[in-house]
């Protein structure tokens, strides 16, 4: 994980902001009863996002600690995507594409065992679901 966050560091460059303190993602975690998997905890760690309308070459944008929210309240789950991921709240959009054309968001739960899913959801066709849903812990 530490080579990966590594190579994304050295990309972003002066867009990477600085790491999120052990204190805000405590309160992140006690806000939604949450707890955070090790690999987006490490990330948060190393850095806290990209400043807000800040985006990479590739137009994706990192959002920091204090504007990740349950994706229901970012607006992301809308319609029968809202059935295909699960319960409000548990879904949290991390990232977006071109402006919020598309966002990511990470499955979180209460217990740090349990499979956290990241999908992708697109704002230009409300409803859609984009991404097969896949493991986070499949990327480490």
């Amino acid at each position: 994980m530490d080579e990966l966050l590594d190579l994304l560091l050295d990309r972003w460059g002066d867009l990477a902001r600085p790491p999120a303190g052990p204190a805000a993602i405590a309160a992140f975690e006690e806000r939604y009863g949450v707890v955070l998997t090790p690999d987006f905890r490490a990330y948060l760690e190393r850095c806290d996002g990209m400043e807000e309308l800040s985006p990479d070459d590739d137009l994706i944008s990192s959002w920091q600690l204090d504007r990740i929210l349950p994706a229901d309240e970012a607006g992301w789950s809308k319609g029968e995507v809202r059935g295909e991921l699960g319960p409000e709240g548990r879904f949290f959009t991390f990232s977006d594409w071109a402006l919020e054309a598309f966002g990511y968001q990470i499955e979180l739960h209460d217990a740090p065992d349990r499979e956290n899913r990241i999908v992708a959801t697109t704002s230009l066709a409300p409803g859609s679901l984009l991404t097969p849903s896949s493991s986070s812990s499949d990327a480490t």
